[in-house]
């Protein structure tokens, strides 16, 4: 039997579809191969990247003793674009960092952030990671990147104007009013604290997509408090350590995305409406189903595990960061 539901912060059509793979072991392993002996990202080696625009480090510049690294993409596919390489360890990931590392990875994307939005060309701000190879990702080692536009996405245009026309009809933030609901029914929620909630959202385009949204209202990412880093970093280590345990090292594969308002035509001059209607969030995707011909042809997703199943197995697995574990 097939269900259909609509995701009301986009507009867009999931289908899920009962009889499909549904366990962690019905799909394939995709492991992604290390290549640390010639590894660009690894200390030692900065002198085969361009040069670094900013860093957390001991020492001279673009020489080791590095922790997070910020250099230009040497490939960019637009400009500005940016790599924050978040670990000089080539086989850690996000869970595997120490908090107070974690800490540092979330600071850097947020003052990496305000540095791209001095400039008044640009009118939205993408930072994503890529990791794995199912997952797009051209090297193993752990880094997100970050990419100024000078229009919005058209999915961002779609989600701002949806969430001013919520605001518009009712008053008050969509994603305000969903986190309510949601924390109110408890059966999407994977895990929750006083700054943050994380859930398996009611149109779930793949498998275990998981979406982690600020309690308290906020459109801008780059507004978050010292205090709400730390806790935002802890929830996002927790989350991809439940993750990578319940779908094993072997699948372990994801994109993630920070969704935050639109830059200012002028600084300063952002609609009120848009303030007071948009939510950033943050959307986890594991990558463990392929898109084929009916996503590509119409835009609709399959996705073969409800998101209350999703919830359950999630809030069931272990969230205790494995720091300093190197993976196979």
């Amino acid at each position: 039997m097939t269900e259909v539901k609509t995701d009301i912060f986009s507009g867009r059509r999931v289908l899920f579809v009962a009889g499909r793979a549904q366990r962690p072991s019905d799909w394939p392993q995709v492991a992604t191969p290390q290549d640390e002996a010639a590894c660009p990202f690894c200390p030692g080696h900065e002198a085969e990247t361009p040069a670094e625009l900013w860093a957390l480090r001991a020492g001279a510049p673009d020489s080791p003793g590095w922790q997070i690294r910020v250099i230009p993409n040497k490939y960019p596919i637009v400009e500005p674009h940016e790599l924050i390489i978040e670990t000089p360890q080539h086989r850690f990931d996000l869970p595997d960092l120490p908090p107070q590392q974690a800490e540092q990875v979330i600071f850097t994307y947020q003052q990496r952030m305000r540095a791209l939005a001095q400039h008044k060309t640009l009118r939205y701000l993408s930072l994503f990671k890529n990791q794995g190879r199912a997952a797009g990702a051209s090297r193993a080692h752990a880094h997100a990147q970050l990419i100024g536009l000078p229009w919005l996405p058209p999915l961002i245009e779609a989600e701002t104007e949806i969430a001013q026309r919520s605001y518009a009809e009712g008053g008050r933030c969509l994603y305000c009013q969903t986190i309510e609901r949601e924390l109110g029914s408890g059966e999407r929620v994977i895990e929750s604290d006083e700054h943050f909630l994380v859930w398996s959202p009611y149109a779930a385009r793949l498998p275990y997509e998981c979406w982690i949204l600020p309690l308290v209202h906020r459109h801008d990412f780059c507004q978050l408090s010292s205090t709400e880093i730390s806790s935002f970093a802890r929830i996002l280590q927790c989350t991809l350590a439940r993750l990578r345990g319940f779908l094993g090292a072997g699948r372990w594969a994801y994109n993630f995305y920070l969704h935050t308002a639109p830059l200012p035509a002028e600084p300063g001059e952002l609609p009120q409406a848009l303030e007071a209607s948009y939510h950033w969030h943050l959307e986890l995707l594991p990558r463990l189903t392929k898109l084929a011909g009916l996503e590509w042809s119409s835009g609709l997703y399959v996705n073969p595990v409800p998101p209350e199943e999703a919830a359950r197995a999630l809030r069931a697995a272990s969230s205790a960061p494995a720091a300093q574990v190197r993976l196979a």
